[in-house]
């Protein structure tokens, strides 16, 4: 596998993050790529989301169903 490259910019940011968190810099590059990937996440369930409300019926379909769940709750505090 090749070995990726920091420039030297990136190198200093990432020790200046090290120094000021207290964190390895390995811990802060797994940090950084940690929150990248929950962006994406995010950012694919929100692309998702807005395809589904874009289509009037599958969001009717998805809204009832939402109800339907809620319907199962029991949030009364009674057992």
């Amino acid at each position: 596998m090749p070995v990726a490259r920091l420039s030297p910019e990136d190198k200093i940011r990432v020790q200046r993050l090290a120094e000021e968190t207290g964190q390895s810099q390995k811990d802060v590059i797994t940090h950084a790529l940690n929150a990248l990937e929950r962006d994406r996440f995010f950012e694919r369930m929100d692309a998702g989301y807005a395809e589904l409300r874009a289509d009037p019926d599958a969001w009717a379909a998805e809204q009832a169903e939402r109800a339907a769940w809620d319907n199962t709750l029991c949030d009364t505090g009674e057992a």
